[in-house]
């Protein structure tokens, strides 16, 4: 069966590449920003329902998005891209501890990664005197995690999405 899971950090190409490989296989895509702001309803943004509910109201509701989605999957293939910090949820975490979910880490470099993140302004994860520095921090923490969770690392240096998603394709042999 192919479950496919899509991790990294923001701004790593989850959404981009997880459709990519979604079309060429004919699976569902979702992502898990976009399954939040639909249960969530009342907010126009993921920033918008930081900003509101805080960390821990935003993993709360991430939980409770990924627990839906996955319930209502249950026994059908797809491919899902996670947010940038459900690595960092616990609980989240625990549901895609499946044998029938494999689960990639797309590993940017960290400059690229704060310059693409930075162009839409400084989310509220990152607000601080030293947004920077922030980041590199949380680079440093959540990258090792995702080493060390993922079934599979994609190393996307230097990578066009298109090679990113062959790569995936082919890692698992779904062609």
């Amino acid at each position: 069966m192919r479950r496919i899971i899509l991790s990294g950090i923001k701004h790593s190409g989850k959404s981009t590449v997880g459709w990519a490989v979604a079309s060429q296989l004919g699976l569902f895509f979702a992502d898990l920003d976009d399954l939040i702001l639909r249960d969530a309803e009342h907010f126009s943004s993921v920033r918008e329902l930081f900003r509101s509910q805080g960390a821990d109201g935003f993993k709360k509701q991430e939980y409770e998005s990924l627990k839906h989605f996955l319930l209502g999957n249950e026994g059908k293939e797809f491919v899902l891209s996670l947010g940038g910090g459900t690595i960092e949820n616990s609980p989240a975490l625990t549901l895609l501890k499946r044998n029938d979910i494999t689960t990639y880490y797309l590993d940017a470099d960290e400059r690229d990664l704060y310059n693409r993140i930075v162009r839409g302004g400084i989310p509220p994860f990152l607000e601080s005197e030293d947004p920077g520095e922030k980041f590199g921090e949380l680079y440093k923490r959540r990258a090792e995690l995702y080493k060390n969770w993922a079934s599979c690392i994609i190393d996307t240096r230097g990578k066009t999405p298109a090679e990113i998603t062959s790569q995936i394709i082919l890692s698992q042999n779904y062609t």
